[in-house]
C-alpha cells in the first residue's frame, strides 16, 4: 500500500492541481503542486497531529515559527 495520497495532475497547458482525498487544490507553477502534494504525502506519513501545519505551512498560511497569514 502507498503512502502517496496527493498527487499532481494537469487538466490543460498551465494549469497545475493537486488532488486529495477527491478534494482539488488549484496551485499556480508545477513547482508549487509538487511542494504542496509532497507537503501532504509527508504529513500523511507522519501523522495527523502534523499533518494542519505540513499543509498550512506549504500553502503559505503560516511561517516557520507558527504566526498565521491570512492575506
Amino acid at each position: 500500500m502507498s503512502n502517496e495520497i496527493a498527487s499532481v495532475h494537469q487538466p490543460e497547458i498551465g494549469s497545475f492541481v493537486i488532488e486529495s482525498g477527491g478534494q482539488w487544490i488549484k496551485a499556480n507553477s508545477k513547482m508549487e503542486a509538487d511542494e504542496i502534494a509532497a507537503a501532504i504525502n509527508r504529513a500523511y506519513r507522519i501523522g495527523k497531529a502534523h499533518a494542519r501545519r505540513e499543509v498550512r505551512l506549504a500553502l503559505g498560511l503560516i511561517d516557520w515559527g507558527g504566526q498565521v497569514h491570512l492575506s
